[in-house]
């Protein structure tokens, strides 16, 4: 199909580990994401088409979501989430949206142990780590105000989302998946559920050593022809 100069959304991710100086120990720099799954597309396909999503079954063909409880949900149960809230300097929605608070290791940025081989229809992390600070857990940091930019040059609009995470498990952690996930929901804040949008195996494993730290960027990009 011919492309015709039409954006197509980019995921990039970053991960930096550091010591407890603040030495950088682990990570790579920016590469292409592996993926976007199923939810990412869904949601992309109801905010480019405004389409309401019906079907109670998930998969191809199907119109709908799996948030990261297993769940299958619809427009019955999903609309647009707070976009404008994720831009904003200020605190992070209580809601909606990509952007979490500290210790919310429900949406936002979050990682892994397992290597599981990525799907297009994974809607969780295979083998999350859970905020804490006991044994196999890190410390969940508050995201940080995402940072949008616009390169006039290479005519591509940036958006970067960033996540701090803390070992003070009392051994080293190594996290081989990641990915970010939004809340959504209806009206109510007790109808907002997490719904995975991308999934990252990382090709090595990035060590967290204790009392180090972890940072995890990903990027958004989409080109314009003009």
């Amino acid at each position: 199909m011919e492309n015709n100069n039409i954006p197509v959304p980019k995921m990039y991710i970053k991960i930096v580990s550091l010591d407890k100086d603040g030495n950088q120990i682990d990570g790579f720099d920016k590469r292409e994401s592996h993926s976007w799954v199923r939810n990412g597309y869904m949601f992309m396909l109801g905010w480019f088409c405004m389409c309401n999503t019906y079907d109670t079954s998930f998969g191809a063909g199907y119109n709908s979501f799996k948030d990261t409880g297993g769940s299958i949900r619809n427009s019955a149960n999903v609309r647009s989430p707070r976009c404008s809230g994720d831009l904003r300097d200020a605190s992070p929605p209580v809601a909606q949206g990509v952007r979490a608070s500290a210790n919310d290791d429900s949406r936002g940025i979050f990682v892994g142990t397992s290597t599981a081989v990525e799907s297009f229809e994974h809607y969780k992390l295979t083998t999350p780590i859970a905020h804490g600070v006991g044994a196999g857990q890190l410390s969940y940091q508050e995201h940080r105000a995402n940072t949008k930019a616009w390169d006039a040059g290479t005519l591509i609009f940036t958006l970067v989302f960033q996540r701090y995470f803390n070992n003070s498990s009392g051994n080293t952690i190594v996290v081989n998946e990641c990915g970010i996930a939004l809340k959504a929901g209806v009206a109510t804040t007790t109808d907002n559920k997490s719904y995975m949008l991308g999934r990252d195996v990382l090709d090595t494993g990035v060590s967290v050593v204790n009392s180090g730290q972890l940072i995890v960027d990903y990027y958004f990009e989409m080109q314009f022809p003009e």
